[in-house]
């Protein structure tokens, strides 16, 4: 006779309603707008987001480029044309921070 074994299992539901979340308005155009392009280091979102960085440059008029990886509450950040990266510490949520340095963001979570 083999012994019962005992499954918890989890619902990832919270037990609060959540806040919805409102998206920011769109800009008629990226031309000549500085783009934040955000990796939240899921699986493939590096090369999703290098492909997608280079159509824009093909087909707007992109101002600047920002590349960031997000590391808990850190982005390195690093901007189009520069070889050195700079850590910015980030305080509350990250996507409140992006509109301070950039007009546009894209963010890649992978797959």
């Amino acid at each position: 006779m083999s012994a019962m074994t005992m499954i918890s299992v989890m619902q990832p539901i919270p037990d609060e309603p959540q806040p919805s979340a409102r998206l920011s308005t769109r800009p008629q155009s990226l031309s000549g707008r500085s783009v934040a392009f955000l990796d939240e280091g899921g699986p493939n979102a590096d090369i999703m987001l290098d492909q997608l960085e280079l159509e824009l440059i093909e087909r707007a008029s992109i101002r600047r480029i920002v590349r960031a990886k997000v590391h808990g509450q850190q982005l390195d950040v690093l901007e189009a044309g520069s070889t050195a990266a700079r850590t910015v510490n980030v305080t509350g949520q990250i996507l409140n921070e992006v509109p301070k340095w950039c007009d546009a963001a894209i963010v890649g979570v992978g797959y």
